[in-house]
């Protein structure tokens, strides 16, 4: 599992070993989250461009950007409960920046 800040959590079979019970950055593209899940953020702006809506929010002390297809109803400051496919999710070292081989 990933623990985030705040002791959300998610399964990630493909997370790197050897860095359990150690701090990483995840990367993952912004239509790689969707709506509904587990995990829960404050919407800070939404974004409609037409076929998607980008849906900036904080989660874990950060700001991340969701894209999901079609229009979505949601209010600004309101919360975002969202999920992640982290079939191609990028893992980071936080002290040399550079990508972990998962």
């Amino acid at each position: 599992d990933l623990v985030f800040a705040g002791d959300a959590r998610i399964a990630a079979a493909g997370a790197p070993r050897g860095y359990d019970g150690k701090p990483i950055v995840l990367g993952v593209r912004p239509e790689a989250l969707s709506a509904g899940g587990p995990l829960t953020g404050e919407v800070t702006l939404i974004e409609s461009s037409g076929s998607d809506t980008f849906v900036s929010m904080q989660f874990a002390g950060k700001a991340i950007t969701a894209r999901l297809p079609g229009r979505h109803k949601l209010d600004h400051g309101g919360s975002f409960a969202f999920g992640a496919d982290l079939s191609a999710a990028c893992y980071f070292d936080p002290d040399t920046t550079l990508r972990i081989a998962s």
